[in-house]
């Protein structure tokens, strides 16, 4: 019997071999491919290596416990032994793509996306339908298959991404080779080539923020900026009395170095924003009060999803319209912690800003200040058509204060989530 799951559901699996059937149609959106790939993830959600990302490119894990082949017809297998992979590998997640994470093509062109898993048999178990209809990135995190208390689960996970592959692998962890550089063919008599604009060019890279108040711009765009990624990650500590240990690694990919980490009751961060239009309106837009704005309408900002447990590797994501930056004057990129005994340390909280075609950006929340719930993060401002983002790393003991420090005047009362 086939168990049908909506976006969030979970159910579990025997430690056995699985087949897992992530499709898709049509087989091509605006003539560009899609990709599926597995990623084996450690538990603070980072591959071990680069070897941990099974895709076209490479076909198996290194202890053959995750296979693939090449899709076909819209459809690309993942043969799992649950029984075979390592006790380090705490998840494995599922992604789609659609090549070269060109804006202009998005999940919106298919009319199916789907998961389907079957045991060594056959048998049909577990279905996803992702419902790629109004969704307007060009990633997709689908599922994810997890340990829980010894046992293994499924979650349909359904949570879109800005960017192609490459953004994504990185997401997670692993090294993307930035393509060679072209040799230009010698000289020929006559008028000197064009040269090439820099907006063409794309660069892998990844630019970290380290000290408050450093900035970095990106010139105006003429075909704007397309549509921009701003991803919250972070790690929930687990419950129980206060201690402290040290641990390596990161959430999603994005965290480095060792932690200090304090076991205490779960907290619950979130990411929100204010926006401030050029016409003067103003929004705030976060979970509490469930206020998720709109990408099309004013503020042209909108919150996908909210999560509250630090525990699905995608974290939480705001879209912007980049479009219509023109009638943008300023955002202010916040965290705040809803639920949970304040501690910045254990939530290792990290914010990436993605543009298709320009380096990643990242601002860590750092030597954040325990009695304080609200995180002032990143101020992203319309400079003459362009965008500059500068580092702020200020912490508030509410949205009230960080309002006042920055001006912008909200009326505040008490909000909740559903």
């Amino acid at each position: 019997m086939t168990t049908a799951l909506s976006q969030g559901a979970n159910a579990p699996l025997l430690p056995s071999v699985i087949v897992v059937a992530v499709g898709w149609q049509p087989v091509s959106a605006s003539g560009r491919e899609l990709d599926a790939a597995a990623l084996l993830l450690n538990d603070v959600g980072k591959v071990r290596s680069d070897a941990d990302m099974i895709f076209y490119n490479q076909t198996q894990s290194a202890d053959g416990s995750v296979v693939t082949a090449a899709a076909c017809q819209g459809e690309q297998r993942f043969t799992i032994d649950l029984a075979r992979l390592a006790h380090d590998v705490a998840r494995v997640v599922l992604t789609l793509t659609i090549q070269d994470g060109h804006p202009a093509v998005s999940f919106d062109q298919l009319t199916r996306v789907s998961v389907d898993v079957h045991d060594g048999s056959g048998n049909h178990l577990l279905h996803y339908d992702a419902q790629p209809q109004g969704r307007l990135e060009s990633a997709l995190i689908l599922a994810e298959i997890y340990r829980r208390a010894g046992n293994w689960k499924f979650r349909a996970v359904g949570q879109g991404f800005v960017g192609g592959l490459a953004p994504l692998a990185r997401h997670f962890g692993v090294v993307v080779d930035e393509p060679a550089p072209v040799v230009p063919p010698p000289p020929t008599p006559g008028p000197p080539p064009a040269q090439q604009s820099s907006a063409s060019r794309v660069n892998l890279g990844k630019i970290t923020l380290e000290k408050k108040g450093q900035s970095v711009r990106l010139e105006k765009r003429p075909a704007g900026l397309g549509r921009v990624g701003i991803n919250l990650n972070w790690s929930r500590p687990s419950s129980g009395p206060v201690s402290t240990t040290r641990t390596s690694g990161f959430l999603g990919g994005l965290f480095s170095g060792n932690r200090a980490v304090a076991s205490h009751q779960g907290i619950d961060l979130d990411l929100g924003c204010f926006v401030e239009l050029k016409s003067g309106e103003r929004d705030a837009i976060q979970a509490l009060g469930n206020r998720f704005g709109s990408l099309e309408q004013p503020p042209y900002v909108k919150l996908s999803g909210d999560d509250r447990t630090g525990a699905i590797a995608e974290g939480e994501l705001l879209l912007l319209n980049g479009d219509r930056w023109t009638d943008i004057h300023r955002i202010l990129i916040f965290a705040f912690i809803y639920q949970g005994v304040p501690n910045w340390a254990a939530t290792d909280g990290v914010v990436t800003i993605d543009i298709t075609g320009e380096p990643s950006l990242e601002v860590r929340m750092t030597d954040g200040q325990d009695d304080r719930r609200v995180c002032a993060i990143a101020q992203l401002e319309n400079i003459d058509g362009g965008l500059r983002v500068t580092k702020l790393a200020e912490y508030f003991r509410d949205h009230r204060e960080m309002d006042q420090a920055y001006h912008w005047g909200f009326r505040w009362s008490a909000g909740r989530k559903d």
